[in-house]
């Protein structure tokens, strides 16, 4: 036990070092925290941006076909006008080159 005589004296120095390194512990964490947050965040705005492609893809395959379709109504409905059942223009002549 500390006897009457012995006064207990708090050393700045070594108790200071002490909150230094818990205060410099604790903002580590801190840290450690934030990089996770932002790790989070990029990871759902690299899903939604992949979702966004994909959607684009989609839509632009949609058109592409939709515009096939009407090209080809388009050059039937054209052979039919002149009362042929056929189309007058021969596609398949234009490709082949006879």
């Amino acid at each position: 036990m500390i006897e009457d005589e012995q006064s207990v004296r708090f050393d700045w120095r070594r108790g200071g070092a002490a909150a230094v390194g818990l205060l410099l512990a604790l903002v580590l964490v801190a840290m450690v925290f934030a990089v996770k947050f932002a790790n989070d965040a990029r990871e759902r705005a690299l899903s939604a941006e992949r979702q966004a492609n994909q959607v684009a893809v989609v839509v632009r395959n949609v058109s592409a076909n939709i515009s096939r379709w009407n090209g080809s109504l388009s050059r039937l409905l054209n052979g039919y006008s002149n009362g042929t059942p056929y189309p007058t223009v021969n596609y398949i002549h234009e490709v082949v080159g006879n």
